[in-house]
């Protein structure tokens, strides 16, 4: 997996050559590229991140559940201020591809394996319908202060995603939850 991302990565890296004019560019160049911070495929550096996390999160799934979400939602409003608010540039590599910002689905799948997949779509949509409403609120205060919103990761997404997942993925794996 990471091999496919330094191929993929390739050919960007080699267009940004002759914009190294600097040892110390070059240097951080070198870095982005095997951190897979030139192609969107950071995702990859951050799901290596997750399978050397699991062993940890797997003996206390509780307890790495709750500390997950916190780190997570820490993360998503720190990124989400110093992009959206304060209109920070941040390297893709740097708030994409942390595991920190998207530890929690990571530990929802750990949590609901070892646990069972809730059965009640009462929950799940509800948190979708609560993080669909703050997304509006969130959207609406963002263009508000500065007449744009530059990134997704915004703390309401979140919630509505974990939702989402709530709802959703117990009707593939419950054949007698379906309702269509």
């Amino acid at each position: 997996m990471y091999y496919l991302c330094l191929i993929y990565s390739a050919g960007w890296f080699i267009l940004d050559l002759p914009n190294m004019n600097s040892y110390v560019y070059y240097l951080k160049q070198i870095i982005t590229f095997f951190l897979c911070g030139y192609s969107v495929y950071y995702f990859m550096i951050m799901i290596m991140q997750c399978y050397i996390l699991a062993p940890t999160l797997v003996k206390h799934p509780k307890i790495s559940l709750i500390v997950a979400c916190a780190v997570s939602m820490i993360m998503i409003i720190i990124t989400s201020y110093i992009i959206n608010i304060q209109m920070g540039v941040l390297p893709l590599i740097a708030y994409a591809g942390s595991v920190y910002l998207w530890i929690i689905f990571f530990m929802l799948e750990i949590f609901f394996r070892k646990f069972g997949y809730l059965k009640s779509p009462i929950i799940g949509g509800g948190l979708a319908q609560i993080g669909l409403g703050l997304q509006i609120g969130e959207m609406y205060y963002i263009y508000s202060l500065n007449g744009s919103c530059r990134a997704g990761i915004k703390p309401s997404s979140f919630i509505f995603s974990i939702g989402g997942i709530m709802l959703f993925f117990p009707l593939r794996f419950d054949p007698y939850f379906y309702v269509l």
